[in-house]
């Protein structure tokens, strides 16, 4: 079984992030990504089970979810608490995190690629001014 990236959010963030993706980066990116979205008649017990099959699918996930605190994040949480998955979870993605995971998910456990992850977040993060300064 492969390494996979499971991306959990609220409404259509998950699909959005996983097609702007597949924009950049083409059509691999399908048999990467996992999403599971949250909509406003879903239950917590409803992605909670979407999780479980999920990760019973896989090796190894690194999971994305939208905000911490969130509903998401809470099953998230609860199933890695529970469970012996080889699995990271991070929270807070943005796309430039969601790229970075795509292109190294081969070549790295997730636990590792969580936390170059996490700086390639925060590096991505700037202002037009901050930009211009550098050059």
């Amino acid at each position: 079984m492969p390494r996979k990236i499971i991306i959990m959010g609220h409404g259509n963030f998950p699909k959005a992030l996983k097609d702007t993706a597949k924009l950049l980066l083409g059509e691999t990116v399908d048999e990467k990504i996992i999403i599971i979205e949250l909509q406003p008649e879903d239950t917590a017990e409803k992605i909670r089970n979407e999780l479980y099959s999920a990760l019973n699918t896989v090796d190894e996930a690194l999971i994305f979810a939208d905000i911490f605190g969130g509903t998401p994040s809470r099953v998230i949480a609860e199933v890695l608490l529970k469970s012996t998955y080889k699995s990271e979870a991070v929270f807070g993605v943005n796309l430039p995190m969601l790229l970075q995971a795509l292109l190294e998910i081969d070549e790295k456990d997730v636990k590792t690629l969580a936390g170059e992850i996490i700086v390639q977040g925060r590096e991505s993060i700037t202002t037009l001014s901050e930009k211009l300064s550098e050059s």
